[in-house]
């Protein structure tokens, strides 16, 4: 499988296609959003996941300030585990 590191969404999607779940992109004209369905029967369960990034927060994972694309985006909160945690729920749930 040829995993495209450099995009989140991406390979999160290609992940749920790779379950079984049918991935439906470019949800409200966003091209990094997406939807992940399984099953056709209820109960109906939603996880939400998300992976915002900050302008100018790009860091390596050193304790003092360099960043691994000068200005670039980089998650400072959290947000960005939100996607992998919701990714490995719908999973198992599923």
């Amino acid at each position: 499988m040829d995993i495209p590191w450099n995009n989140l969404a991406q390979f999160m999607a290609i992940m749920l296609e790779t379950y079984g779940f049918e991935v439906k992109r470019g949800v409200a004209d966003i091209p990094t959003a997406f939807i992940g369905e399984f099953g056709k029967e209820k109960p109906v369960i939603a996880i939400l996941g998300e992976f915002d990034a900050l302008p100018g927060f790009s860091q390596k994972a050193v304790p003092y300030k360099e960043p691994l694309i000068e200005h670039a985006n980089g998650h400072g909160c959290g947000h960005n585990l939100l996607g992998a945690g919701s990714l490995a729920a719908a999973v198992g749930v599923a």
